[in-house]
């Protein structure tokens, strides 16, 4: 997957009386960085979830490529997804990055050596056997790369990122495997590539219409 278009999507989960995401309209072209701005508790991860295939809209379109994008397996999407603190398996260092390739339909053999490859690229070699837990903050964001690098990612989802060195290490990658980037943001400090605002508008003269 490689190009991403939403269509006045909105998602409304069945246990709550507001939309999660609500009338929520982009696009993001092939290679292309774009950082939507949705602000804290603005949808984000819903957002993320819609385009993994672990959430549908409640009205709207989502397309993928220039087809709907539940026509395309999520394993087949060859999407990265980074968050913060970066997320892992509870399992070994290598077997992090080898789990995913098998889920992408790799077998045994070639997603070990791949994982090993991927390892040796981010310095994570030495550590193949360890648990992911043990990892710090950025050890845990190079076994994400390394994830992404294996699997030769189209479309990176970067969700609420925090630490701008991290957002550059992420876009950096993407830039290096040709990718798409997606990033959803509570603000414009972490955002890259081209700015969509979508944060609330608040007109203080409707909220203090009296003088105090």
């Amino acid at each position: 997957m490689k190009r991403l278009k939403f269509e006045n999507v909105s998602v409304r989960y069945h246990y709550d009386e507001f939309d999660a995401l609500a009338d929520l309209s982009f696009e993001v072209n092939e290679g292309e960085t774009v950082s939507v701005m949705l602000g804290a508790q603005g949808g984000k991860t819903t957002a993320a979830k819609l385009i993994m295939g672990l959430l549908r809209p409640t009205c709207g379109k989502i397309t993928a490529d220039g087809a709907p994008l539940e026509e395309t397996l999520p394993k087949a999407r060859k999407i990265a997804y980074f968050c913060f603190p970066p997320l892992a398996f509870k399992t070994t260092v290598g077997k992090n990055v080898s789990r995913v390739l098998r889920l992408d339909g790799f077998g045994k053999t070639e997603s070990s050596l791949k994982a090993a490859q991927a390892l040796k690229r981010f310095g994570l070699e030495g550590l193949a056997r360890k648990k992911a837990a043990s990892l710090d903050e950025e050890g845990l964001l190079k076994l994400s790369l390394a994830r992404a690098w294996a699997k030769k990612a189209e479309f990176f989802i970067v969700d609420g990122p925090t630490n701008e060195i991290f957002v550059d290490k992420i876009t950096a990658l993407a830039a290096e495997l040709g990718a798409s980037t997606l990033l959803l943001c509570d603000s414009p400090v972490s955002a890259r590539g081209r700015i969509l605002d979508f944060l609330p508008k608040f007109n203080l003269t409707e909220e203090f219409d009296e003088p105090i």
